[in-house]
């Protein structure tokens, strides 16, 4: 259908500096006129049904001046004024009435299109559902305990400045992915070609964890400003897989062989390398014994082959460590000084996108306006305005099992009702896109943050995301009073009240921001940290802070995982806190997990047994004892939530 004629559209484009009478229906059917331009020869524009958001119509006399005079304008049919909705409102349509055809037409003020016929709403443009529309269908499929939004926060804290991140975009996002895709295949290359290994399996993602919690960089992925280079993560762990990773085996000729390949590893790593005669000359020794060994009877049974492996390994372990020491602290601070550059090259590149569209970035944050100022806990905010987002694409599946939210050829997928989670959230916490216009850019953000976070293996990240059961929140919040999780995202959070790792995403879905660096003076809370050593131990640390500045009620039910032989520091330090009121072991394969990427697996993978057991730890200072002290009944629900039989 061919549009109106070009001298129509190049009058509509200079009515701004002309003077023309606008109509338009109101509630009650009559006409109103507004100063919008035009000649007196063509246009007059009439105005969606819907206004915009806190808009008042505007009267004839504030229009028009007394003295102006009105053009001679025909009346366009008052009865048949087609009404745009408020979608495409949005999207820049208006409506026109053309006096030399005599008749309506549709101008968008974005593209400069002009149709006759009333516009569409193409499907990239559409914005979610609303609460409203949304509401029905939504409460009929999930299940209603997956979370629970509407629990109100007990956690107080001061107020607190407005941090100066960058607020994400979909193209740095983008870029921030490639760059730590390079990083991970720089890790396997380096530990391939220096210690002829595999790079661990998890190593990278405990490492991204490991280096938060001392990093005071720039970038909110990629550490830049840590306290110390070397990584002791990073180097433990490639040190345990030196000089090949020793696995659990199933039957007989799987343990000789795997006992076969590490004496050969054993005897190229002291073969390759410079190392004292006395190590070279045990681990040699003890490598040929190995292969004679296995040489003297084929039929070894899988026992004794680890027997042997345990042995062997023994025996020269603390020789092989001081032999590949340089090459794996060489690996480890590669990868650290590439991740500095990296992280630099994205921040000047996000700097570079904001001026590009002239938006200054505040030096400096204001102050709080009053010092001290208690208040309840409330979303983590940025100083620095946003920038215009590009259009981000959203499709459902054929099924509508499924959103694809897709950006530039790069498509993310999220369940349709982990979609509508997002969109709940978002309405309850951001403050700054009422419209909605930001949404979908800021979903794709978030979920390429956490698909780069965690890797892009099958399986891989899975359980730094592990939450707890949804029975096991219920009961923590009857008996405890708990409104607030420490260590969650907006993908996987019950409460609408968490910290999680990124402020710059997960802000606008209700993150109070970082735990490390969260200051509550009241309020009852969830710990359950990843699973990583240093993670803990500084989470312990600040709970202990926490616990020791505080007058006012203030209570942690901490999960970790019950880790012996040795056991880790903060294992020790939270069975000897003086804050500890009571504790709790939940026995190995008698619980489970929920799967960290919740809002992608499949139903039959929701949850996974746990193969450790898991400590509650009950931390209180003396008013949260008062308030909301473990007694047995309490207890007693905690377990009958795990499926324990009450003893």
């Amino acid at each position: 259908m061919s549009g109106p004629n070009n001298s129509e559209s190049k009058n509509h484009r200079l009515g701004s500096k002309l003077s023309i009478v606008v109509s338009h229906r109101t509630s009650d059917g009559g006409s109103e006129h507004s100063d919008d331009s035009s000649s007196s020869s063509v246009l007059s524009p009439v105005s969606p049904a819907i206004a915009a958001p806190g808009a008042a119509p505007r009267s004839f006399s504030d229009s028009v001046p007394v003295s102006a005079a009105v053009p001679d304008i025909p009346e366009p049919p008052g009865d048949a004024v087609p009404e745009l909705s408020p979608e495409l409102h949005r999207l820049g349509w208006r409506c026109y009435w053309s006096k030399r055809e005599n008749q309506y037409y549709f101008w968008n003020k974005h593209s400069q299109q002009s149709l006759w016929e009333m516009p569409t709403v193409p499907v990239s443009s559409k914005r979610p559902l609303n609460a409203s529309d949304a509401s029905g269908r939504y409460q009929k499929q999930r299940r209603f305990t997956d979370w629970n939004l509407d629990i109100q926060t007990n956690v107080i804290v001061y107020e607190r400045k407005m941090q100066l991140w960058i607020p994400p975009h979909p193209e740095i996002e983008q870029y921030r992915s490639t760059l730590v895709a390079g990083l991970r295949n720089l890790l396997e290359e380096q530990c391939l070609r220096i210690v002829s290994i595999h790079a661990p399996l998890e190593s990278f993602n405990r490492w991204l964890l490991e280096r938060k919690v001392t990093d005071r960089g720039v970038d909110p992925l990629i550490p830049s400003d840590c306290a110390v280079d070397l990584s002791v993560s990073m180097y433990r762990e490639i040190m345990n897989d030196v000089p090949t990773r020793v696995t659990k085996t199933a039957v007989a000729s799987e343990a000789r062989k795997q006992l076969s390949v590490y004496a050969e590893a054993a005897k190229n790593l002291v073969e390759n390398r410079k190392c004292d005669k006395d190590t070279r000359k045990m681990v040699l020794w003890h490598a040929e014994a190995t292969f004679q060994w296995l040489r003297s009877n084929d039929k070894r049974s899988k026992e004794d082959s680890e027997v042997r492996l345990k042995h062997i390994r023994k025996q020269i372990k603390e020789r092989l460590e001081e032999v590949a020491k340089p090459s794996v602290e060489s690996i480890c601070l590669k990868l650290y000084q590439h991740a500095k550059l990296h992280a630099k090259e994205v921040r000047e590149r996000h700097e570079s996108l904001w001026l590009d569209n002239k938006v200054s970035i505040p030096p400096e944050s204001p102050k709080v306006p009053t010092a001290n100022r208690k208040v309840l806990c409330y979303p983590i905010l940025s100083f620095v305005p946003s920038t215009r987002l590009p259009v981000v694409d959203v499709e459902p599946t054929p099924d509508e099992q499924f959103m694809t939210i897709s950006f530039r050829g790069d498509c993310l997928r999220v369940k349709t009702l982990y979609f509508y989670k997002l969109e709940t959230l978002y309405r309850l916490n951001c403050k700054d896109d009422f419209e909605l216009t930001m949404f979908l850019p800021r979903v794709y953000c978030l979920l390429k943050r956490y698909n780069t976070l965690f890797g892009t293996r099958p399986t891989e990240g899975h359980s730094h995301q592990g939450a707890l059961p949804v029975a096991v929140f219920e009961a923590l919040n009857s008996a405890f009073d708990i409104t607030f999780e420490c260590f969650a995202s907006p993908l996987n959070c019950y409460f609408n009240q968490y910290c999680s790792v990124f402020p710059d995403t997960d802000g606008y879905f209700g993150s109070r921001g970082p735990f490390l660096d969260f200051h509550p003076i009241s309020g009852s809370f969830e710990v359950n940290p990843p699973f990583s050593i240093e993670l803990c131990l500084a989470t312990v640390d600040h709970v202990h802070r926490l616990l020791e500045a505080s007058v006012e009620p203030l209570s942690f039910a901490i999960f970790v995982p019950e880790w012996r032989n040795p056991t880790p520091d903060f294992l020790q330090q939270l069975e000897c806190s003086r804050f500890n009121r009571r504790e709790l072991l939940i026995p190995s394969f008698q619980h489970d997990y929920r799967n960290g990427f919740q809002h992608l697996c499949n139903p039959n993978e929701l949850s996974a047994s746990s193969m450790h057991g898991t400590f509650i730890f009950f931390l209180q200072n003396d008013m949260g004892l008062v308030k909301w002290s473990p007694s047995s009944d309490k207890i007693e629900k905690i377990k009958e939530a795990y499926g324990i039989k009450p003893s």
